[in-house]
């Protein structure tokens, strides 16, 4: 499988074109963020990208003519074309960007307009690539916001190396120059068949990568923000005091130091920026012998993806959840429960969470989403929901 990473495309529907001409009917088409800002033609780009990208992410200029999300940093050639782009976008597209999350994680690689969890950070030197690869454990991540084709390596021993690709060598147009990357996913022993092909990370590599992958117009209007950046938005929402939202009486099923047969989680903060709570589960949970019931392990991973949002600053409630059970979750043995989140979107926010026994194996994992019903005060290292 091929994929063709695009990033800040800014309503330039010419240079578009020109990359996409450049890529197979089997190629993966995937968007970096700020698909609208500066150019002419933001409904036509949001078409063409609806018809033809697989994947996309939110950009903050995208975030911007949405709610003028950070407008306020931006230089004034900027927040006249946002303020324009208000004026012209249909319907149909702001419903497509208002879908869009801040991230996508997948097995091989994260997807994300400025860094991981700073949505809207730039990376432009070693300590901020050192800082992405901390704050996620992608072994690839791609990104954009910046306009500059680079890439940041770090390997086993921690060290950062830094280099510059060349662009595609698309025509320049006026809002800046069109760029595009191709990623062969091959099996091991393959190798790059271009200079515009991410080289692939080898399963098991100790090396990882931040590539971004856009460049912008040299000495032109498209400066992204005049430089600046602001911190990513919580959303423009307004939440319900919390004295009016539901509140926790101590008889919740999962966490619950009241209710006589509940699991009492207590959930900490953990290394990756999530949460973790150790139980061992009794005999009261059975399914079948010696293991827990299906229901107990969704339970499980329910609550961590509540807690999750809870320590990101939510009171929130499940809105979906996917799960896969990979081995069964033995009773009266100790386990972990872990969840993080991994995108907000305005009051939603991607969760995920797994369970996992003493050794690390993970037997149980979900991905779903949680829709905040209010934001919760400042939490410590505990948190009660």
């Amino acid at each position: 499988m091929r994929y063709a990473i695009l990033s800040d495309i800014h309503a330039n529907v010419d240079s578009l074109q020109q990359a996409l001409s450049r890529t197979g009917t089997e190629d993966v088409v995937v968007s970096l963020g700020d698909v609208v800002g500066y150019g002419p033609d933001p409904n036509e780009v949001v078409r063409v990208l609806r018809a033809r990208a697989r994947h996309a992410v939110l950009g903050n200029h995208d975030l911007a003519a949405l709610e003028n999300f950070g407008v306020e940093h931006f230089n004034e050639a900027a927040r006249a074309a946002i303020a324009w782009t208000q004026g012209v976008l249909d319907e149909a597209s702001r419903g497509w960007l208002n879908l869009l999350p801040y991230e996508l994680r997948f097995p091989e690689f994260l997807l994300v307009h400025g860094a991981p969890v700073k949505y809207f950070e730039y990376i432009l030197d070693k300590e901020e690539a050192a800082a992405a690869f901390d704050r996620t454990d992608a072994p690839l991540i791609f990104v954009g916001h910046t306009h500059i084709a680079q890439y940041w390596v770090r390997d086993g021993a921690g060290a950062i190396g830094h280099k510059h690709m060349q662009h595609g060598g698309l025509a320049r147009a006026r809002a800046g120059e069109a760029l595009h990357r191709r990623r062969r996913q091959r099996r091991p022993a393959a190798r790059p068949q271009s200079a515009r092909v991410v080289r692939r990370l080898r399963s098991g590599c100790a090396a990882r990568r931040v590539v971004a992958v856009r460049v912008s117009n040299r000495g032109g209007a498209a400066q992204d923000a005049g430089g600046a950046t602001a911190p990513v938005s919580r959303g423009s929402f307004e939440p319900r005091a919390v004295s009016e939202l539901p509140f926790d009486d101590g008889n919740c099923f999962a966490c619950g130091d009241d209710n006589p047969i509940g699991m009492h989680l207590h959930f900490g903060r953990s290394d990756d920026e999530g949460v973790v709570a150790r139980a061992v589960l009794a005999s009261l949970y059975q399914g079948w012998r010696g293991i827990a019931h299906g229901g107990i392990v969704m339970a499980l991973l329910d609550e961590a993806m509540a807690y999750a949002a809870g320590f990101a600053g939510h009171r929130g409630v499940t809105a979906t959840m996917n799960v896969r059970f990979r081995k069964p979750v033995p009773l009266e043995a100790p386990i972990e429960v872990r969840g993080r989140v991994t995108w907000q979107r305005r009051n939603v926010l991607g969760v995920e969470a797994s369970v996992v026994d003493a050794d690390g194996t993970t037997l149980a994992h979900a991905e779903g989403s949680v829709v905040s019903q209010g934001a919760l005060d400042a939490v410590d290292d505990r948190l009660r929901l």
